[in-house]
């Protein structure tokens, strides 16, 4: 008989997910992540089998979780140019939270693809690419409603709004500011 978990998966896995958050998968040791998620080694290995299946099901997790918070602003809008300016203010919502490490747990991983093994860089990859074809989208919806110039070539603006974003992850890593980043936003979003 399987015994029932004795703890909330999704709390340890939040936790789990902002001990990578902060140390990298590389520098989060199994103490630490015991530590924070408030199991012991038997559950996780019972649960989760081991540190890189653990890391995976983080991944998937920011993935339901906050990652659609921010993609469902640009699909539930009511406008294709009011879902990517809600986009943007719920990127810098969650980078500058004191609840998240900062930044964007996707990309911090990203930045230090050489030590992920291939799973993990596919993930990272198909979540880039995912969000840019839904800033194409978007952006061809609002150019289909009249919101956007019929002659601008989408997928080089799509290209960018992707570049945008994580430029704005990698630098409210270092900048805790708001103001630092609304200006950028604007600039680079004016001209849509």
């Amino acid at each position: 008989m399987v015994r029932p978990l004795e703890f909330d998966n999704k709390q340890a896995l939040r936790a789990a997910m902002q001990t990578f958050w902060t140390k990298g998968y590389d520098g989060a040791s199994l103490p630490d992540l015991l530590l924070a998620m408030d199991i012991s080694r038997s559950s996780l290995y019972n649960t989760y089998k081991d540190k890189p299946t653990l890391f995976q099901q983080t991944l998937t997790y920011y993935q339901q979780t906050i990652g659609a918070s921010k993609r469902e602003a640009l699909t539930k809008a009511p406008s294709a140019k009011e879902g990517i300016w809600q986009y943007f203010y719920r990127l810098l919502e969650v980078a500058l939270s004191e609840e998240f490490p900062g930044g964007c747990y996707f990309t911090n991983i990203a930045t230090s693809l050489e030590t992920a093994d291939e799973q993990t860089r596919q993930q990272i990859e198909d979540s880039l690419r995912s969000l840019e074809q839904l800033f194409y989208e978007t952006l061809r919806r609002g150019q289909q409603q009249g919101e956007f110039d019929p002659e601008q070539d989408m997928r080089k603006k799509a290209a960018l709004l992707l570049g945008l974003s994580q430029g704005l992850n990698v630098l409210s890593r270092v900048y805790k500011d708001r103001e630092r980043f609304e200006p950028m936003i604007h600039a680079a979003l004016e001209d849509l």
